[in-house]
C-alpha cells in the first residue's frame, strides 16, 4: 500500500514539474513571438507604403501569426488602393475614354463615351468611399473581430493598428488618395465639358486614320484648349 502511495505521489510531482515546464516555455514562446510581432509593426510604421514593398512574409507563430497576417493586409489593401488609385487617375487612362475608337463607336450625341464618363466617375466615388474608412477605428478593428480571436490577442492588434505613427502613416496615405481624387475629379469635369463640346459641333469634325480631325481651325483650337486642361 505504501508503495503504491509512493508511486502516485512520484507521477504527481512528475506531472507539475512537466506542467510547470510546459507553462514556462509557452510563456518563454508567447513572450518571443510577441517581441517578433512588435518588431514587425515598428518596421511597417516607419515604412513609406506608397514607395516601398511591404514584407508579406509571415514571421510568427500560432495566434500571434494571425494578428500580424491581419495588420499586414490592412496595410497592404491600404498601399494597393494607392496605387490603383494613381494607376486610374493618370492622363493616359482619362484620355483613352476620349479615344478615336470609342468615338468612332458611338452616336452623334457621343452617349456610350458619356458612359464611360459615367462609368469613370462612378468608380472614382467607389475609391472616394473606400479611402474616408482608411483611419476608421471600427473599419480597422472589424478585421480583427472577423478572425474570432480572443481579447488578449484582439488588443495586441488594436494597439498596433491605432499606434500613433502606423496612423499617421495611414492618414499621410489616404491624404495623397484624395489629393489623386480631387485632381480626378477636376479632368472629368474637363473630360464632360470636351465631350459637350464634340457633341455639338459634330458637323466640324471626323475620324480619319484613327484620330479626330477638325474642318474648321477655330473648333481644332477650342478642342485641344478644352483637352489640355483635362491632361495638365
Amino acid at each position: 500500500m505504501g508503495n503504491k502511495r509512493l508511486i502516485v505521489a512520484i507521477i504527481i510531482v512528475i506531472l507539475l514539474i512537466a506542467a510547470l515546464i510546459g507553462g514556462y516555455l509557452y510563456l518563454q514562446n508567447s513572450t518571443k513571438q510577441a517581441k517578433i510581432l512588435q518588431e514587425e509593426a515598428t518596421q511597417l510604421a516607419q515604412l513609406d507604403i506608397t514607395k516601398e514593398d511591404i514584407n508579406m512574409q509571415t514571421k510568427t507563430t500560432g495566434k500571434y501569426a494571425i494578428v500580424e497576417e491581419t495588420v499586414k493586409n490592412y496595410i497592404n489593401d491600404v498601399k494597393n488602393m494607392y496605387n490603383e488609385m494613381n494607376n486610374y487617375c493618370n492622363d493616359e487612362a482619362i484620355s483613352q475614354i476620349l479615344s478615336a475608337e470609342n468615338i468612332q463607336a458611338d452616336d452623334e450625341e457621343l452617349t456610350v463615351v458619356e458612359q464611360k464618363v459615367n462609368e469613370y466617375a462612378s468608380k472614382l466615388e467607389e475609391y472616394r468611399t473606400k479611402a474616408e474608412t482608411i483611419t476608421d477605428e471600427n473599419t480597422i478593428m472589424q478585421k480583427i473581430n472577423e478572425k474570432n480571436l480572443s481579447d488578449y490577442y484582439v488588443e495586441i492588434y488594436r494597439s498596433i493598428m491605432l499606434n500613433e505613427a502606423v496612423q499617421a502613416n495611414l492618414s499621410s496615405t489616404k491624404t495623397l488618395i484624395e489629393e489623386a481624387q480631387e485632381e480626378a475629379w477636376a479632368k472629368i469635369e474637363g473630360l464632360e465639358e470636351v465631350v459637350e463640346f464634340l457633341a455639338e459641333n459634330t458637323r466640324y469634325w471626323d475620324i480619319e486614320d484613327g484620330k479626330i480631325q477638325f474642318t474648321n481651325v477655330n473648333k481644332l483650337t477650342q478642342y485641344y484648349q478644352l483637352l489640355n486642361g483635362t491632361v495638365e
